[in-house]
This record gives structure tokens, sequence and C-alpha cells, in this order.
């Protein structure tokens, strides 16, 4: 009883300390109202109450079962479970965090008061995205107790394999990367494939695909990968 009145004041504890922080920054009448600390409510919060309640009941059915004499092998199913919560709440947590400031950052070039430009503000955000999932599976792996090498070398052939039928999809991949790194154009561009006898102005750059819209507004999906191997005008002034 000792140790589960311990726990639970932690927690509430937490909580509330973490409550009154994220209200007493709200409270700042300094703050505009295009400033991101206000955010961090929506952003903070309600992964925080997934998070605590998942910590709340594998702690409790972790004592429950042992009060109950149940196998320790079953036993340890809630702390791994725990620890994958934590893992997905942190990168939901993350996630929202992207989105506040990418909004920020999206309104700070509009107001002219950074220099990216859209296109490059959404590669960034991509980037991110991709970066904190495979960050995230590498923890999970982790908990789970998964030995990442053993199965890279075991599925090596079969990776290969995908690799080879799916060449494809990352052809395309890495053609839109380089689409966003070199930039032959941006979207309401106005561009010209000679061979494919496409124009039209640029409407998406996405990781696979690029959207076209031609001169009778009818969208046209292209390929990245046609953008690495065909002559390419932009007419834009």
């Amino acid at each position: 009883m000792v140790e589960l009145s311990v726990f639970l004041s932690a927690i509430f504890s937490f909580y509330g300390l973490l409550k009154w922080t994220v209200l007493r920054i709200r409270k700042q009448s300094s703050l505009k109202s295009s400033d991101w600390r206000l955010h961090i409510e929506s952003v903070v919060m309600r992964p925080t109450h997934v998070l605590l309640g998942i910590v709340l009941l594998t702690t409790l059915a972790t004592w429950v079962l042992d009060e109950l004499g149940v196998k320790k092998e079953i036993q340890l199913l809630f702390p791994v479970l725990r620890d994958v919560g934590i893992v997905v709440c942190l990168t939901w947590c993350v996630f929202r965090g992207k989105k506040v400031v990418y909004d920020y950052l999206l309104s700070s070039r509009i107001q002219g008061k950074i220099l990216l430009d859209p296109p490059s503000l959404s590669f960034l955000d991509k980037l991110a995205t991709l970066f904190a999932y495979m960050i995230a599976l590498l923890f999970i792996l982790h908990i789970v107790g998964l030995n990442i090498l053993p199965l890279v070398t075991f599925g090596g052939i079969g990776a290969a394999a995908v690799a080879f039928a799916s060449k494809d999809i990352f052809s395309n991949f890495f053609s839109g990367l380089m689409l966003h790194m070199t930039r032959p154009f941006t979207v309401n561009d106005q561009v010209e494939l000679l061979g494919k006898k496409v124009a039209g102005r640029i409407e998406e750059i996405g990781w696979c695909l690029t959207v076209v819209r031609d001169l009778q507004k009818r969208p046209i999906y292209l390929p990245n990968s046609v953008f690495s191997s065909e002559v390419l005008i932009n007419i834009s002034p």
C-alpha cells in the first residue's frame, strides 16, 4: 500500500505540475497569437493523458499479478507494453509538435521572416516525419528484445528481392528527393516535358508523384523518375 500510494502521488504530482506549467505559459500576456508556445497544451496534454494511463494500468496490472502469484513470464509482458506505449506517445507528441512548428514556419514565411519557401518547408517536414518513424521503430525493436543485425543478415536475400521487385518505387522516391534538393522547378511553375509532350503548371511535388495541371485544367500524375530521364523546360519567368 505504501508503494502504491507513493506511485499514485508521483503520477498525479507530475500531471499537476505539467498542467500548471502549460497554463502559466498560456496566460502570459506578452505572447502573440502566432507564438508557438500557445500550442504547447495541444501538443503535450493529450499524449500525456494516454501516457499516464498506460503507465498506471500496466504498473497496477504487474503488481496485481505479482500478488496473485502469476508466472513471471506473464508479468514481464506488461513492462514491455508500458515501454512501447511510452515510445508511441512520445512519437505522437513529436508529430503534434512538428505540425505546430511547420505551421509557425509557414506563417513566418508568409510574413517574410524566413527565406525558406513552402516546397523546402514541406521537404523538411517529410524528412522529419521519416526520421521520427525510424527512431521510434528502432526503440520499439530494442524494447521487445529483437536484435536487428541477425534480422538484417537473414533477410538480406529477401530484402534484395523485394528491392528488385519495387525498384520503380525506390526510383521515384529518390528522384523525388533529388527534386526537393536540386529544385529545377517549384509549385506553380510552368514546365514542359518534351519527350512526354506534357506542358502545364506544377501543382504538387510528392515523394513518388508530381502533379501537373495541363492547359485544359486536367491533372496529370507523373512519376518522379520521369524528371530524371526526360528533358524538362521551365518556362516560368
